[in-house]
């Protein structure tokens, strides 16, 4: 196995695992939440907002994220394990670049870019390396 490959495996594993502990999290705000809808209510912007609804929405949203980096990470690690199999993978992995890359022009052209920080500047050097990885396995199936 190269080093690409051993790379990808190692950072899809580590993918995997964090998605299991972000669902468990975000099924954890699903479910307390439950307990809050109509027991308070907050304005926003001119607008009744019910607490436990707007918490269960931003959990379902975790929720979803969560289990799409799960697949993510399996796709990764069946990558890593054939390199034929890549291609998948490498599509995620390039739509994932382009969102970033988005979401780092979203906070640098709103005057944001202080918030965006040193985890969204990590989360888009992850996902440069991912795709990477992705290419270069690519290009080792082909040589195979």
């Amino acid at each position: 196995m190269s080093g690409a490959r051993k790379a990808l495996k190692i950072m899809s594993i580590l993918t995997i695992v964090m998605a299991i502990i972000q669902i468990i999290t975000a099924g954890l705000i699903v479910f307390g939440s439950s307990f809050m809808v109509g027991m308070q209510e907050a304005e926003l912007d001119g607008t009744t907002v019910d607490v436990g609804v707007a918490l269960m929405g931003v959990g379902i949203m975790a929720l979803v994220s969560s289990v799409v980096s799960l697949i993510v990470g399996i796709l990764g690690v069946r990558g890593a394990n054939d390199p034929t199999k890549i291609g998948p993978y490498k599509i995620i992995a390039i739509i994932g670049l382009v969102l970033c890359i988005l979401q780092a022009a979203m906070f640098l052209f709103t005057g944001q870019i202080a918030s965006y920080g040193i985890s969204g500047v990590l989360s888009l050097v992850f996902v440069a390396v991912l795709v990477f990885l992705a290419f270069k396995i690519e290009k080792e199936g082909k040589q195979a």
